[in-house]
């Protein structure tokens, strides 16, 4: 099978009758292996999408989370219904409570499910602590824990580990996918908290290349700066990406100025967008 990317949970429904909520699920199909990576914010949506567009929910072999957040963690029971010998992999650190600061409110809490933490808690062995690049099934990877390295991204919001908001919380578990194909590599992302620069750099720097074909995802723009915005840009043109398709978190003005400053390579991306490459060789 040639390598796929479907996505199967996003905010926005494209023109499907797909049903979107604030979360992210992507399904990477290969050879191989049939990996969920994210499972978005509610198993109904996971579900109604993944019958909408052809997906055998019960083929999935491995399912993958980005990180601990209640938009990418909460179809997980779903997703173990259908099938419950499921091997997970996650970084230690997507189990732990979270809260983000809102204006004039109490302290909301963004982490997974009480139900979600359980069934991590049940899976024994079959759950992978993903705190380095993890080959998660044949040719595909999961970066771990990615370094810091540029001082102008950051987390893109207030996030903390504790209710009080007194520990903040830098978001360690948050990791990307990579796999290759004919054309090149690509990078899959589910909010990219780490950045999308320093996710680039260290999958470029992991593998030692100097070119990425494809970066697809939620890349968490929304609050970004100009200067921000700026450099984002210059890396992937650097990495001379010839596929950018943000989703989720990116934020409308950021894909605004992606668009109009990477042209023919952008491209929108909803609900039931699929991409499909080559099989490397």
């Amino acid at each position: 099978m040639n390598p796929t990317v479907t996505i199967l949970v996003d905010d926005q429904r494209g023109e499907t009758d797909a049903v979107a909520e604030h979360g992210f699920s992507a399904l990477v199909e290969t050879e191989n292996a049939s990996i969920l990576f994210d499972t978005g914010q509610t198993g109904t949506a996971l579900s109604h999408n993944a019958r909408l567009l052809g997906v055998n929910m019960a083929a999935i072999s491995v399912v993958v989370l980005s990180h601990g957040h209640y938009d990418h963690t909460g179809g997980l029971p779903e997703a173990f219904h259908r099938r419950t010998d499921l091997p997970l992999f996650l970084h230690p650190d997507a189990v732990q409570p979270r809260y983000s600061v809102r204006t004039n409110a109490p302290p909301k809490p963004v982490g997974m499910s009480d139900e979600c933490v359980r069934l991590i808690r049940q899976l024994g062995s079959r759950a992978h602590w993903t705190t380095a690049p993890t080959e998660i099934a044949q040719g595909v990877w999961a970066t771990g824990a990615i370094p810091r390295r540029n001082a102008f991204e950051d987390t893109g919001g207030s996030f903390f580990m504790d209710p009080d908001c007194q520990t903040p919380d830098v978001l360690n578990d948050d990791q990307a996918l990579w796999f290759n194909t004919r054309e090149g590599i690509v990078i899959l992302l589910g909010c990219a908290h780490a950045g999308v620069v320093n996710t680039l750099d260290y999958v470029a720097q992991t593998i030692g290349i100097r070119r990425v074909h494809a970066v697809i995802g939620g890349m968490h723009l929304r609050a970004a700066d100009e200067n921000r915005l700026r450099f984002t840009v210059s890396a992937l043109q650097r990495y001379e990406v010839q596929l950018i398709a943000p989703c989720h978190c990116t934020g409308k003005e950021a894909m605004t100025h992606l668009a109009e400053h990477t042209g023919k390579t952008y491209k929108s991306c909803s609900i039931g967008e699929r991409f499909v490459w080559a099989p490397p060789g």
